[in-house]
């Protein structure tokens, strides 16, 4: 990982969404990674070694999201075991 990231340490970077799919790309998909607007009303997470990509919704963004594709809604809590 040390050439996909400039350092270990968990950090924050301000990106786009093609720089976070290059990123996925570059690590391919093999990282722990989230993408989520300023707002935080949804996210992404790639987990490293995990099955599939997950998102994340607000209770008010998953209308909007799931009217743009096929898709099924797990309630999950902090607790909850993804895999």
């Amino acid at each position: 990982m040390h050439q996909v990231l400039p350092c270990e340490d968990e950090v924050l970077y301000r990106v786009t969404a093609d720089e976070f799919v290059a990123f996925l790309q570059q690590a391919m998909f093999d990282a722990t990674a989230y993408l989520f607007p300023d707002d935080r009303s949804w996210c992404l997470v790639n987990f490293e070694d995990g099955p599939a990509p997950i998102i994340g919704l607000s209770t008010a963004s998953q209308v909007s999201v799931l009217t743009l594709a096929e898709g099924e809604i797990l309630l999950l809590g902090s607790e909850s075991e993804l895999f």
